[in-house]
Parts: structure tokens; sequence; C-alpha cells
């Protein structure tokens, strides 16, 4: 309200237009960038309040669900937070369905995405803490059962293909170059899983070179016990060489990864040396 008027009326103004939470059991209390935040759905994303200007988290729910959600449903969606893991659970009706059948998780401290499905329907979320103090983060389904939610390499058998890509990166400045390899520092997670690494140059549409890796060397074999909350799981890391075609020459580079099994690089070394310039 405000400025007072010449005759000492208030006037009044909206500060946010058409923002608001469709849901009471999609709000949570998160902690993001030393503030305490509220975090839920509206009917277009996922929007968070410090109390003073709703922020948009998810802008839009088609970002990471092809076709978006079901807005006539939107009002079921039910959240849950890890405190521990800095994440912000929260299943919604995908476009067509009339049930929370998927699951869109938020790392708010790594503001990443991703989604998982949930065939069964969830119906209600909540944060508990088993016998040993432990946080936990519990799944009621329609069907009446509760889930607690376990790390695994898969999503109810259907996978999600994760991808980087690299800026383009010119080697030389204004000097063009060829580009000889790559040494990719993989880790070793002890499964068959397969990393596509493409290879791309001057910012084109096909790429120059596209390898399949195997990122198992059999390192882990002492591997995926865990004991109470301590995991075994061997962490070493491989190196792998990629070699590139002769025709890998340009300005400028670009290097993109992906796979729909678990992986994890540390780091990419580019081998390169420049050209001399052509005449003309």
């Amino acid at each position: 309200c405000g400025p007072f008027s010449p005759d000492g009326k208030l006037a009044a103004r909206p500060s946010s237009h058409g923002i608001g939470f469709v849901s009471h059991w999609s709000v949570q209390r998160i902690s993001m960038s030393g503030q305490s935040l509220l975090m839920g759905a509206a009917t277009d994303g996922v929007y968070a309040y410090n109390g003073v200007e709703p922020v948009a988290v998810l802008d839009d729910w088609e970002r990471v669900l092809p076709g978006g959600v079901n807005q006539a449903k939107i009002h079921q969606s039910v959240a849950a937070v890890s405190q521990t893991k800095n994440r912000y659970y929260i299943a919604v009706p995908s476009a067509g369905s009339e049930s929370n059948d998927r699951i869109l998780v938020f790392d708010y401290a790594r503001k990443a995405w991703w989604v998982w499905t949930a065939p069964h329907g969830v119906s209600f979320m909540a944060t508990d803490l088993d016998e040993g103090g432990q946080e936990r983060v519990l799944f009621g389904t329609n069907d009446g059962h509760v889930q607690i939610l376990k790390e695994g390499t898969t999503d109810d058998s259907e996978t999600i293909t994760g991808t980087i890509r690299s800026a383009p990166l010119s080697a030389f400045g204004e000097r063009e170059a060829s580009y000889i390899g790559l040494l990719a520092s993989a880790s070793d997670l002890g499964h068959e899983g397969a990393v596509t690494v493409n290879s791309y140059i001057d910012k084109k549409d096909t790429a120059v070179l596209s390898k399949s890796l195997t990122v198992d060397a059999r390192q882990a074999t002492y591997g995926s016990g865990v004991f109470n909350t301590a995991s075994f799981a061997d962490d070493r890391f491989m190196e792998k060489r990629i070699n590139q075609p002769f025709k890998a020459r340009g300005h400028k580079f670009q290097v993109e990864v992906s796979g729909t099994a678990k992986w994890k690089l540390r780091d990419i070394t580019l081998l390169a040396r420049p050209l001399e310039r052509r005449g003309k």
C-alpha cells in the first residue's frame, strides 16, 4: 500500500501476479544459500518463497516432463524434503494421468532436476528417522503400500539418459587446430553400463566421432556391500583414451557424454596441435 494521497487515503497495488501454491501437501521448507524458503507446486511449475517475492525454481513443467502435467489433478501433488541430501521430491500427475505417476527430484545444492516414474501412483510423502536416527524418505502408494527410498541405478526398469555437453572450446584462439584425442578419467562403478562420448567440431549438429565406452575395469570387486549405513563400494578412476579421426579439424571443439546407467567423470583432457595458417 501507499503512498498516501492528498486526502489521506492509501492506494493498493499488487506486487506479484498469478502466483500461489496449488497443493498444501506439495509445500516444504528448505534451506538454500543460507535462507529458509518454502517450496511448492504452482500451476506452471515449482516456486520458492522467502517471504518477499516468489521465485521460479522450475518455470515450466515441460522442461522436465514432456507434455507437462495434468492441470486438473495438479492439486493432488505431494512432496517431501531430504535435508541431508539437499533434495526436494515432488510427485505430480503427468499429462493424461489421473494419479501422481511422476516424481520430480530437485537437488537444490547443485540446482539440478531429474525425473522418476511411479506407475503405482504416489498419494503421500514424508521424511522420517529410522531406528538408528538416520533420515529416510517414505512414499505412500495408491494401493496402500509404504515405500522407503533407496539408492539405485534404474528407475522401475525404465532408464533415463543423463547427458552433459561442454561449451565450445577454441584451443588456440583464432588459429585452426587438429584435435588428436581425449583422455577421460571415468569412475569404475562395477557394472557393465556403457557411456557414449560424442565429439563436435565448429558447433555442427553431426558428431565427427561417436564412441561407446565400458566403464567397468573389474576393479570394484569389493563392490557394493553396505553394512549399517557405511558403504564399502570401491570408487577408483580409470583413464580412457579416445582417438579423434583425421578430419577432426576446426576452430571450436565440443564433447558430449551420455549414458543410461550410472556414470561419473572426474575430468577430460583434450589433446590438440595448432595448424599453420592456410594461404588464400
